[in-house]
């Protein structure tokens, strides 16, 4: 997968026949015949156009058939090559567009990886911490360790049921939206936000609801974070119940929650936010 392409303006700093300037492959690779020929191998672009025609610069007299139609090949292709004042630049080649994005990249790997498969939006925040994104567009597509994501990677995983329920598989769903614990502490950041309860049978559900949530863009973007902040640290209190045995109330997650996203908002966003009291009142006291 080739992420930038060379533009040739005059070129002055480009390869010919090394760099991949008039096609998915270079010269040498295309036409390896007519490389071994070459006199100069690193010579530039500029250097076999005169007057915009190619100029060859062979180290014998070219007699042999195949050899010839190369050559006329060659021609053909540079054909429509016309040099122009400017320097040669380096454009990415994953959209129409001259400008690189991590976002770009992101999508043209996961057409690579899952080309036949409608991947689920995720809208990226900039107040939730990168591994907490990461975690949650993981956990959309059901690929987090789950006992059952590592059974069907073939991990010797004893019982793949939750270890808290009964004849229920623990997969991340279960985890972060089915488990009775995940639904009474939604519960209760949901009444916090003063929204009624609402059922839900997946992450990308939640997730899908808290990304379209509300008119007002602040709030909204609030709600999200809020909605991070509740996926990862229903994982993290599983963890601590799976290793170290630990076990918390409702009541105690809810609040962790509260804490974390209040110095997520505080400290990584661009809007002010009121003191502890006011937010432990109403998250959207703006």
């Amino acid at each position: 997968m080739d992420v930038f392409q060379l533009n040739i303006k005059s070129g002055d700093n480009s390869l010919f026949w090394y760099d991949k300037w008039l096609g998915p492959v270079t010269l040498e690779e295309k036409y390896p015949s007519l490389f071994e020929l070459e006199s100069r191998k690193k010579c530039l672009v500029s250097d076999r156009f005169i007057d915009n025609q190619f100029e060859a610069h062979w180290k014998t007299n070219v007699i042999d058939y195949t050899e010839i139609r190369c050559i006329n090949n060659l021609k053909n292709d540079l054909s429509r090559v016309h040099l122009e004042p400017g320097e040669d630049q380096w454009a990415c080649a994953l959209d129409n567009g001259s400008q690189f994005t991590v976002s770009l990249l992101r999508k043209k790997l996961e057409h690579l990886q899952y080309p036949n498969r409608v991947l689920p939006t995720f809208k990226w925040s900039k107040v939730t911490p990168i591994k907490v994104n990461c975690f949650i567009w993981r956990a959309m597509q059901r690929k987090i360790p789950s006992a059952v994501a590592l059974k069907c990677k073939g991990v010797d995983i004893e019982n793949d049921n939750c270890g808290a329920c009964v004849n229920r598989l623990e997969c991340s769903d279960h985890i972060l939206v089915q488990y009775p614990f995940a639904c009474e502490v939604r519960k209760i950041i949901f009444n916090w936000c003063g929204l009624q309860q609402a059922e839900f049978s997946s992450v990308g559900e939640l997730i899908i609801f808290a990304e379209n949530w509300g008119s007002n863009p602040r709030k909204a973007i609030r709600f999200l974070n809020i909605c991070h902040g509740l996926i990862w640290n229903l994982w993290k209190l599983r963890n601590e119940r799976v290793f170290n045995g630990v076990f918390h109330t409702p009541i105690y997650g809810a609040g962790a929650i509260k804490s974390m996203v209040y110095f997520w908002t505080k400290y990584r966003g661009n809007e002010g936010i009121g003191d502890w009291d006011n937010w432990t009142a109403s998250p959207f006291t703006l």
